[in-house]
């Protein structure tokens, strides 16, 4: 069954253009990773898929409604307004092994990536994004990602997280394609 239609995208920053035509029917709670070098546009797809940015032409047709998404975002300077006193944020963060009264602007890259993850987690969206999530992660949390991402029963795409793509994604684009 289709969630979504992703119809002849296309998108590009100025006169450059970062990928044409692209083309893939979402199904219904698909387990995504995109995947491709750096430059790819797989950031750019992302914030595409998640409304934060029009296509230079094409679009996203959702079948039925517009789905709730969360969008976790590759590079972010702050955990926007996030109440860390509500019970289930404090149980996640430590899940994720960060101290009740680690403060973001004073963390590490690798505790502000889990509080991060944390509260995009906590949204609860029909749809979760995911772009470069285990950047700044040690192996450890990596697999805790995994195991969380795994029990998740939502839609998601990932960006690439290296080395754990194949084994996160389970229902990948069917009939993608695209033409450059």
């Amino acid at each position: 069954m289709l969630r979504g239609i992703v119809n002849k995208v296309s998108a590009g920053y100025g006169d450059v253009s970062i990928f044409n035509g692209l083309s893939a029917e979402i199904s219904l709670g698909a387990r995504i990773a995109i995947v491709g070098p750096n430059g790819a546009g797989k950031t750019t797809l992302l914030s595409i898929l998640a409304g934060e940015r029009e296509p230079s032409s094409g679009g996203i047709d959702w079948i039925g409604r517009t789905p709730s998404i969360s969008y976790y975002k590759q590079e972010a300077e702050t955990v926007d307004a996030v109440d860390w006193t509500q019970a289930g944020l404090l149980q996640n963060r430590s899940h994720w092994h960060v101290p009740k009264d680690a403060q973001y602007a004073h963390a590490s890259g690798g505790e502000r990536v889990k509080m991060r993850l944390t509260a995009t987690l906590a949204e609860n969206r029909e749809v979760l994004l995911l772009d470069e999530p285990t950047n700044h992660l040690d192996a450890e949390s990596v697999e805790r990602l995994i195991e969380t991402l795994k029990n998740v029963r939502k839609q998601y795409c990932l960006s690439p997280m290296t080395g754990i793509s194949s084994t996160v994604s389970r229902t990948p684009f069917s009939k993608s394609k695209t033409e450059n």
